[in-house]
């Protein structure tokens, strides 16, 4: 498996993880009368997989490879390829911007 795959393999399971952990059956399960800090545990659980979502992302985008192998594989994201900046679109004399 090349780099880039793995890449966007580990880039899609960290939305579907917090998709998972705050469905509702599993957030229901922290809903006991118990506290953190004060808190009620089911807002302790929902800050803390928020919290573990944000930390996760700072360490996936950490972790971007500088230059990924195989860049032919993806050209339609070429910088090459740019639209021509030198179509302007058609605009009516009964405009209210002017």
């Amino acid at each position: 498996m090349s780099t880039r795959r793995k890449f966007a393999f580990t880039a899609l399971l960290l939305p579907l993880f917090g998709l998972l952990a705050i469905l509702p059956p599993l957030v229901s399960i922290r809903n006991v009368s118990v506290t953190f800090f004060g808190f009620p545990s089911i807002i302790a659980y929902l800050f803390g997989i928020w919290l573990l979502l944000i930390f996760g992302a700072f360490i996936l985008q950490k972790n971007i490879p500088e230059k990924l192998p195989n860049m032919k594989e993806n050209q339609e994201f070429s910088v090459s390829q740019e639209l021509p900046v030198s179509q302007e679109l058609p605009v009516s004399k009964d405009s209210p911007l002017d």
